[in-house]
């Protein structure tokens, strides 16, 4: 599990960037006509596919020897690496749970991609960029009341008064697997090349 980063900002990036919300769900309709289903996932995956028009090796440091060495690093499949989400890696004050007492130490650190007060479903969140703001009831708290582990779990070494919101404010990443083990890179000129697909998927340690 490497801590490299994918490169980010490339200028040959287009435009049109596929992200796709992953569940596994177990659906089954009786003869009846009822249906009933069974969510196998707590969180969903994030799957991300980016596509290069173009990827310069006129430059130091070249773009496309960044894309292909990381994905050599990775031995294609073989390990995994963390994504910024350049249209999602930030939150402010982010409900992560409500303390229900004494034995209520213990959060699952999250962020969910919705409208405020509308419809959305939390990601966990296990690779934080940066050191986060954890509230206790709209209140910052200092670390030395919390530790929070390499899973993302927030906990308290005394529980919050019941009744009392925990939320956090911070930066993220996302920590990815390539989906192949083999990326197409075209050249199509003198120092320039194209990488028409470049697909990878979000997974929990």
């Amino acid at each position: 599990m490497s801590g490299s980063l994918y490169p980010a900002s490339l200028p040959g990036l287009k435009a049109e960037v596929l992200r796709q919300y992953v569940w596994n769900t177990g659906y089954q309709k009786a003869l009846a006509n009822k249906a009933s289903a069974l969510s196998y996932m707590a969180y969903p995956d994030v799957h991300f596919e980016l596509s290069y028009e173009i990827l310069r090796d006129n430059l130091s440091p070249s773009d496309i020897k960044a894309l292909v060495g990381l994905h050599n690093q990775m031995a294609g499949r073989g390990d995994t690496f963390l994504y910024t989400d350049p249209e999602f890696n930030t939150v402010s004050a982010q409900l992560i749970g409500t303390s229900t007492g004494s034995t209520s130490t213990r959060y699952q650190i999250v962020a969910t991609y919705q409208n405020a007060g509308g419809p959305g479903s939390p990601e966990a969140i296990q690779n934080l960029n940066g050191t986060p703001t954890i509230f206790d009831n709209g209140t910052a708290i200092s670390g030395t009341h919390y530790t929070i582990d390499a899973l993302g779990g927030l906990t308290f070494s005394i529980s919050p008064t019941t009744g009392h919101t925990i939320t956090w404010s911070g930066s993220f990443y996302y920590r990815c697997r390539f989906d192949q083990d083999t990326i197409d890179w075209q050249k199509f000129m003198d120092r320039a090349w194209q990488a028409s697909k470049v697909p990878f998927t979000s997974e929990l340690v």
